[in-house]
């Protein structure tokens, strides 16, 4: 009867690898089914929602992971209704760690890439992006970042919270799921004082580095007695190619909107005092 044959320690080695990857590789698998039967769950959570019965297409499999890490990192408790709906973006209401936030949900199928491209390149905090998904994805970590150095300047936005790939949480401007109005949808008592603070976050923005790029009656609110700024998005940095003639579109929709309100101005004035 022949000796049994007693391994080498090169052999033994070379089996506890092999067995070591054969573990993990089965927990790769154990966890991924994990995370898919989690997220199948939260996606019937989902269902449930206001906001699926509005607008279910926009809860594809990519934003439902993202929304997913949102929820599993504390940002988001439960999603409410949809607040607005764009041609490139859905505005939830959601429960946040500390209150209401809003869930701006970008659909990237929906996103216009030229559109897109022509604010983000030129822009020297962001390389250039190449595909929609990455556009769309630079889009929001850009609209974070320009609500995080608005606030710094003094501005009132609301406060961003976090974002995930194509979804950017931040303050609710509203209550119970009802958005503040637009400064268009309420009867201002004093134009004058109102367009003072227009300017003056106009000018601050514009000190920081920023211009808003589309800065009107559309995009300022009025919460709790103060106007707030909202859709940072398409802000650009004041290197940025376009930068001046964003500028003056801007100081163009300040003037238009304040002077049919009695206020005695133009975009030249305004213009005038963001810079100056």
């Amino acid at each position: 009867m022949e000796d049994e044959h007693e391994p080498t320690d090169a052999e033994r080695t070379h089996d506890e690898e092999l067995a070591g990857e054969i573990d993990e590789d089965e927990t790769v698998e154990r966890e991924r089914a994990v995370d898919d039967a989690e997220l199948r769950e939260f996606e019937e959570r989902i269902k449930d929602s206001d906001a699926y019965d509005v607008e279910a297409e926009v809860f594809d499999e990519p934003t439902l992971r993202a929304l997913y890490k949102l929820v599993s990192d504390g940002h988001v408790r439960a999603v409410g209704g949809v607040v607005s709906s764009g041609k490139e973006a859905n505005v939830v209401e959601a429960d946040g760690a500390d209150g209401e936030v809003a869930l701006k949900i970008y659909r990237v199928a929906a996103s216009s890439f030229d559109d897109m491209r022509k604010y983000l390149e030129g822009d020297p905090r962001f390389e250039g992006a190449r595909s929609k998904k990455e556009l769309v994805v630079e889009w929001v970590r850009r609209e974070y970042s320009n609500l995080h150095r608005a606030s710094e300047a003094g501005v009132n936005v609301p406060e961003p919270v976090a974002h995930e790939r194509n979804i950017l949480v931040s303050e609710f401007v509203g209550e119970d799921g009802v958005r503040a109005p637009q400064i268009r949808e309420v009867e201002i008592e004093n134009p004058e004082t109102c367009y003072e603070v227009v300017v003056g976050y106009a000018s601050r923005l514009h000190d920081a580095g920023i211009v808003h790029g589309d800065l009107s009656e559309y995009n300022l609110l009025v919460h709790d007695g103060e106007v707030v700024v909202i859709d940072m998005g398409q802000s650009v940095d004041v290197k940025h190619p376009r930068a001046d003639d964003l500028l003056e579109n801007d100081c163009k929709n300040v003037a238009r909107f304040f002077s049919s309100l009695g206020v005695g101005t133009s975009r030249d004035e305004v213009l005038k005092r963001v810079t100056g």
